[in-house]
């Protein structure tokens, strides 16, 4: 026999609900077009891990409440509170001007820093782009920050969730050294 299960999705949190009484260091994860579902399912996985605050989604990231990205994030996006932004630009503009977030965009550049080069931002908005085409132009003019994963020229990007998971690890060690 097979099991059916019926269940509300949490409601999408107000900003000032995702940054209410959390503390000097916050971090935020944004996932604009990450639309794979196995992908934004590790990335929300990876988030809980090494404590985020919240997630902001936008219409073109996958459901992050799908069968599929549940399965994949181990229901952690039931724990993780997860923003799905009408205009991501406008939450990031609030985010930075009432709460003093700087956003870092994680980017395939060779003039953007060096991740061992990184210094976290007490408030950062981690910003991780889709699966082929990366952040759009108007979302990395947003960026206070633009940081990449060096690596040898054999290869010319890996997978955002496994970049997630590098990026994710750099800026929560460093908080934890603060």
């Amino acid at each position: 026999g097979g099991l059916l299960g019926c269940a509300l999705r949490p409601p999408s949190p107000q900003l000032s609900e995702l940054v209410g009484n959390l503390g000097e260091v916050q971090t935020l994860v944004a996932c604009p077009g990450v639309s794979d579902p196995q992908n934004l399912g590790v990335i929300i996985r990876l988030a809980t891990a090494f404590g985020a605050d919240g997630m902001l989604a936008d219409h073109r990231t996958a459901d992050p409440f799908s069968r599929r990205t549940l399965r994949v994030s181990t229901g952690s996006a039931l724990k993780l509170p997860i923003r799905l932004c009408q205009n991501l630009a406008d939450d990031i503009t609030r985010l930075r001007d009432d709460w003093q977030f700087e956003v870092a965009g994680a980017v395939l550049d060779q003039q953007a820093v060096p991740l061992q080069e990184v210094t976290r931002p007490d408030r950062l908005i981690l910003m991780l782009g889709n699966e082929t085409h990366g952040l759009a132009d108007e979302l990395v003019d947003l960026c206070d920050h633009r940081w990449t994963i060096p690596m040898t020229d054999l290869v010319d990007s890996i997978n955002v969730s496994a970049a997630a998971g590098i990026f994710l690890y750099t800026v929560f060690e460093q908080a934890r050294r603060k």
